[in-house]
């Protein structure tokens, strides 16, 4: 999933929004569960999680989406969705008839227009979205370099302003920015993460394969051996990146950009998390949220750095 943000194509996607509120600090929030649709209920769990530096969003399991963030705008429609993406300063989902909405920052409409049809899943980027159809073809809309490849594909992942997909066969396939450079490491791959100067693909066995820039932005080296069951990337505003790793026992790990309050927290586990350069969140066990990093809290950053059920 993604969840890109800005680098030195900074020219080529707007700003944020200007924002009364001081200077970011790493901070750790916890989002609870759900809250109950009526008392006496249990609480719902969160089932997805999307974040870049502008935005997070959640989805429980009931479809409903929740945002915070320098954009805290949601969905202009409540649900429910089947499947979450956040981009840079815009988010999409997928409704249960196959629909897709978006929604985000008001000047660059592209980006949050999705076109007519049915698809499976969606992602958002940089300033652009692609989502699949039913045939497995890609589409793509908003900002972008280059052409869409023809084909069908199994599984789509956006960055800052490239995009990958994954054939049938599980070889992986890239257009956009000519970054990451290089031809894609060996498969076949179950998903993509892609970064700004690296994309990274987990095997069925558990094991990472990364390449592109290393040099560029992300120092470090992810996990070896069959250790994961997911890998994400993230693309920082100020440049550089960073990745993590879910492991096959719920602990997180990470590299490349981290400052030294910004590590995951080791007393919980994980079934999901979600990469932006400043910030990661994931799923814990328990079905709560916990999030760490420079834009983890609402603005406004709670003392205690808990954040209420939305």
């Amino acid at each position: 999933m993604w969840i890109l943000v800005l680098s030195a194509c900074q020219s080529r996607t707007p700003p944020p929004p200007e924002v009364a509120s001081a200077e970011p600090t790493p901070a750790l929030a916890v989002v609870d569960e759900a809250p109950a649709d009526e008392p006496g209920e249990a609480a719902r769990p969160w089932v997805d999680v999307g974040t870049s530096s502008t935005m997070t969003c959640l989805m429980d399991d009931q479809g409903s989406v929740s945002c915070w963030g320098v954009q805290p705008m949601g969905p202009s429609e409540p649900g429910p969705y089947t499947q979450l993406s956040v981009g840079f300063n815009h988010a999409c989902a997928l409704r249960p008839d196959g629909a897709v909405a978006c929604w985000g920052y008001e000047d660059d409409e592209k980006r949050a227009t999705p076109p007519d049809g049915t698809f499976t899943a969606v992602v958002a980027g940089g300033a652009h979205s692609c989502a699949l159809r039913e045939d497995g073809s890609a589409v793509c809309w908003g900002r972008f370099e280059g052409e869409v490849p023809g084909g069908a594909f199994t599984h789509l992942d956006a960055g800052l302003d490239r995009t990958c997909g994954l054939r049938e066969d599980g070889s992986a396939v890239c257009w956009g920015d000519p970054r990451p450079s290089g031809e894609p490491a060996k498969g076949p791959f179950t998903s993509l993460a892609v970064g700004k100067d690296q994309v990274c693909g987990l095997l069925a066995t558990g094991e990472i394969r990364c390449w592109g820039d290393a040099d560029r932005g992300v120092p470090g080296d992810p996990p070896t051996g069959e250790c994961c069951q997911q890998v994400d990337m993230g693309a920082l505003y100020y440049g550089g990146e960073q990745g993590c790793a879910l492991g096959l026992d719920g602990a997180v790990v990470c590299w490349g950009w981290q400052e030294e309050d910004v590590v995951p927290p080791d007393d919980t586990s994980f079934t999901r998390i979600a990469v932006a350069g400043e910030n990661v969140c994931g799923i814990e066990v328990s079905g709560g949220v916990r999030c760490w990093g420079w834009w983890s809290t609402p603005l406004g950053h709670l003392p205690d750095g808990r954040l209420p059920p939305p």
